[in-house]
Formats: structure tokens, C-alpha cells, sequence
């Protein structure tokens, strides 16, 4: 299910006459740890109090949980610094309110600003600062992969913005990682598809980064649990299915074309064999000339880390829109480990026109979907990922890096044609890959790589960004012989075998 939400944490402090309209709460429960539920509405009574707190109690939680005092449910609407709000978090008297609670998501709210509870006991004990304090050079900072995007640290200069808050990110980081329980897993697979989505799709998504679980895990002394992999597009085909007509079997050529399929297959999130893993599909489709969107929708169980096929009928989405892009989004939900993914905001678009009459891989269209001007208005001046296709096959997205004198670098993992792209141990000082046939080795600061074991020289050195090796596309294409084309209005990178 997907919920736009404005889920705001202020941290004045807000009498309960203003929560609730003033009178005594309509139903309470003190949970065991002292916590204290109190319902203003006539539509949440006790046994639902004990609900939301049983809710809270299958989400992640350590030491912390005692630490908050109270829960308030208020049928009234409130305002916060974004405007209308259904959730405040006041970290003075640590006390959870959610609002309109007779016509929202109560228990997705309640767990986001739970995470504001819990993010905020946890970097305070950690770090020494709470969210608002944040600085770019802070070690959560450092981990959560925010560089080039508009976050508002506490030096920034930009205006208020909710998504880009730090605390904000924590708190929806928080509901991806560890409450993902709040609901009841779907009957259908199909449904998996938007069962949950944090707020700020432009960031990467909190599962794609396992040394930001591992961060919460170790500091509140959670079971440590392995990231579930970001599911990737492997290979793809087009099956035309025909069915001989009427007129064909008096002697003609004419068919009829019964369907125009897209078969595809994907690596599965899976980390164990024996997880069982429930995918959601969604293909969404944008006419080039504008409209509504259009969807195909699936979805398939398996068990293991074997790649997934699905198959989807393109017929429909073809005559409806004729010409048009799309986005390949895969949504995947381990339901006993409680671990959720999805599809990056960049990845898995193609192009469809009644020409080539297949898609084809494209980068994010940044320009068609109208992104450049918002993200400038919010502060971001270019995208800071670099998407890497080659032989025409999108590979990664990785983030951007340029020296001084401008020149685009990538990490050399990248290049590597054997198997999927892993993170690098931290500060690693060396690689090798195989690459176009050949076996490349790197070492940071090192004007020179090793080849098939013959020493190659560089335009520019070696360097390490992000705490890896990383190398200059032209000493890329130079030393194998590759073409580079540079997108910049889509943030592309294109190398092609000569």
C-alpha cells in the first residue's frame, strides 16, 4: 500500500488540552513497561490501545522502548512546520501523538514517529548529538550515503524541508529496517507491491545499506540480521505470441497476434537458501505524450538466492499508450525475517515505440519525468549518482565523483563481469576485477594497473573515493579499447566494447 504521509517531528512542547480538545481520554492502557496509552476517540478503545502496542512490540526495539512515556491518539487535526501533520514526536517529555487518528494509517504513523523515539535515544547514546545536531562528517552521516543530496544539516542554509530533514530520514529508516511487522503479510505476492515505501525516494533506500543496520543493531543490541540484496535485472527477451485466423487457414498469411510478452529475470533478495522471499511486479507505463500512467502488475514466491523469472503481457499497456517509457519496479518481502526491498527510484526504466516494437534499456529519464527543476528548488544542484551501462546494459548506479580538474571517476568494482558488484571492505586499498576479457588489479595512488599480469600505464592515478578504489573513465576506454559517452542531463554513463 502506498502512503503519502506528512509525518512531522516538532520538538516544542504541546499541551494536551491542544492534542485533544481538552476533556479526559475516552480510553487508556498502561503497557508493562509503564508506557502510557491514552485514546480521544470514541474509535480506539482499549483493546485497540493493547493492539497498537502489541503492533509496537513486533517492530525492533531495545532498552529504549521503557524510556517512552506516553502514547496519545487525537481524532483533531494539527500543524507543524510542513503544514498539516499526523504524527509529533516531543523528545523533552517523550511522549508519541498521532492525530485524525479516525481517518489515517494510525499504526504506520505511530511506528515512524516510534523511530524518532528510538533514533533519537540511540545517536544520543552513540554519537553524543541528537538528529538536529547533525553535521555531514557525523559517522551516521558517513554511513547512510547522503553525500551530493540536499540534507538539512544543522549548518545547512536551505529552507525547511520535511524529506530532507535528518530526523525525518531516521525515523522513516526506522520503520524500513525494523518495523516492518506493523502489517500482516499479503495473501497475494501481488500485493507486495507498494507494501511499504519510505518517504524520500531520490536517498537510497535504508536495506540497501547494510552497515546502516548494523549500526542500529549494534548500538540498541538487536539480533544482528543480513541485508537483504537490492534485486537487480539480469537478462530480458519479447515473445510474440501469434494464433493462426480464420483467413489464414483458407490460405493467407494473416495472424492474429494473441500477445507481445516481456519475460525477464532478476537476482533474488535473498541471502540464504532457505529464505522464502514474496515479490511484487509492477510495470508503469509513460505515454510520451502525456497522461495517466499505466500499470501491469504480477507476482511469484520463491525460495533461495537463484535468479527469478516473471513474465508480464505488454499487449494491453501497447495499446493503450502506443509509444511510451517505462519503469520495471520489483518489490520483495521476506515475511518471517521481517525484511522488506524494493527497486531504487533509478533503475530498470526502458523505452517502448511501435518501431523497434520491444524496450529497450534507458537511463533514468530525468528530463521526461520533470525532476530537474524540483530538485534544484530543494537544493540539488545535479544528480550525485552516475548510472553505468555497458554494451548497452544497465549495470549499476553508483555515486559521482570528480577531481578537481573535473574529471569523472567510478569505482573499479564496477567493471566486473563475473559476478554481481559487492560493497568494498571498508578503506580497501586494492581491487581486481575481470573486465573485457581481461584480469585488471588496482592499487590506490598508483599511477599504473596490472593487466594480465603486464603493468599498463595511467593518465591519472589510482584513487580512493568512498573508501575504494576508484579510476578516470578516459583510462578506462583508453586501456581496453572501449567508447565513453557521457549523458549529463540523465547522469549516464555508456561504455561500449569497439
Amino acid at each position: 500500500m502506498l502512503i503519502f504521509l506528512v509525518l512531522t517531528c516538532w520538538l516544542g512542547l504541546l499541551t494536551l488540552d491542544s492534542q485533544a480538545g481538552g476533556g479526559a481520554p475516552i480510553a487508556m492502557y498502561l503497557s508493562p513497561e509503564g508506557i502510557q496509552f491514552e485514546s480521544y476517540s470514541s474509535m480506539w478503545g482499549e483493546e485497540r490501545l493493547k493492539g497498537l502496542y502489541s503492533t509496537l512490540l513486533g517492530c525492533g526495539h531495545g532498552v529504549e522502548l521503557s524510556d517512552l512515556k506516553k502514547v496519545i491518539l487525537s481524532p483533531e487535526k494539527s500543524t507543524g512546520k510542513s503544514g498539516s501533520r499526523v504524527g509529533h514526536y516531543d523528545k523533552t517529555t517523550r511522549t508519541i501523538r498521532v492525530f485524525e487518528v479516525e481517518a489515517v494509517p494510525v499504526e504506520r504513523i505511530f511506528i515512524h514517529e516510534y523511530g524518532h523515539h528510538f533514533t533519537y535515544y540511540w545517536l544520543h547514546q552513540k554519537e553524543g548529538i541528537y538528529p538536529d545536531e547533525l553535521m555531514e562528517s557525523n559517522q551516521w552521516s558517513q554511513i547512510r550515503q547522503l553525500g551530493g543530496y540536499p540534507v538539512r544539516w544543522q549548518d545547512s542554509k536551505l529552507p525547511y524541508s520535511h524529506k530532507w530533514e535528518p530526523d525525518e530520514i531516521m525515523a522513516e529508516d526506522y520503520v524500513l529496517l525494523f518495523g516492518v511487522g506493523i502489517y500482516p503479510p499479503p495473501v497475494s505476492p501481488k500485493e507486495v507491491a507498494y507494501f511499504l515505501r519510505q518517504e524520500n525516494d531520490y536517498i537510497p533506500m535504508a536495506e540497501t545499506i547494510p552497515a546502516l543496520r548494523k549500526y542500529w543493531e549494534e548500538a540498541a543490541g538487536l539480533e544482528a540480521k543480513e541485508s537483504l540484496r537490492v534485486p537487480r535485472l539480469l537478462q530480458w527477451e519479447h515473445l510474440v505470441e501469434e494464433q493462426i485466423s480464420e483467413e489464414a487457414a483458407e490460405g493467407t498469411d494473416a495472424v492474429d497476434e494473441v500477445s507481445r510478452r516481456f519475460r525477464f529475470q532478476f537476482s533474488s533478495v535473498a541471502v540464504h537458501e532457505e529464505q522464502e522471499i514474496q515479490y511484487g511486479i509492477q510495470l508503469i507505463g509513460f505515454s510520451n505524450q502525456g497522461g495517466i500512467p499505466a500499470k501491469l502488475g504480477g507476482g511469484v514466491v520463491t525460495t533461495g538466492r537463484g535468479a527469478v523469472e516473471a513474465t508480464l503481457d505488454l499487449k494491453p499497456m501497447k495499446e493503450e499508450l502506443h509509444s511510451f517509457y517505462a519503469q520495471l519496479q520489483i518489490w520483495a518481502l521476506d515475511p518471517q525475517g521481517k525484511q522488506f526491498m524494493y527497486t531504487p527510484l533509478h533503475a530498470n526504466w526502458f523505452e517502448y515505440n511501435d518501431d523497434e516494437q520491444r524496450l529497450k534499456p534507458i537511463p533514468f529519464p530525468f528530463e521526461r519525468q520533470r525532476l530537474p527543476s524540483l530538485l534544484q528548488k530543494e537544493g540539488m544542484n545535479h544528480w550525485p549518482l552516475v548510472q553505468l551501462f555497458i554494451n548497452g546494459k544497465p549495470i549499476t548506479a553508483v555515486r559521482r565523483h570528480d577531481d578537481q580538474n573535473g574529471v569523472l571517476y567510478i569505482p573499479v568494482r564496477v567493471l566486473n563481469e563475473t559476478e554481481e558488484s559487492e560493497a568494498p571492505k571498508p578503506a580497501a586499498q586494492s581491487a581486481t576485477v575481470r573486465f573485457h576479457q581481461h584480469e585488471v588489479q588496482v592499487q590506490v595512488n598508483q599511477d599504473q594497473v596490472i593487466v594480465d599480469g603486464t603493468a599498463k600505464p595511467t593518465q591519472r592515478k589510482i584513487q580512493s573515493m568512498d573508501g575504494e578504489p576508484a579510476i578516470s573513465v578516459q583510462d578506462v576506454g583508453q586501456l581496453f579499447d572501449v567508447s565513453i559517452q557521457w549523458n549529463e542531463p540523465d547522469s549516464a554513463l555508456l561504455l561500449e566494447a569497439l
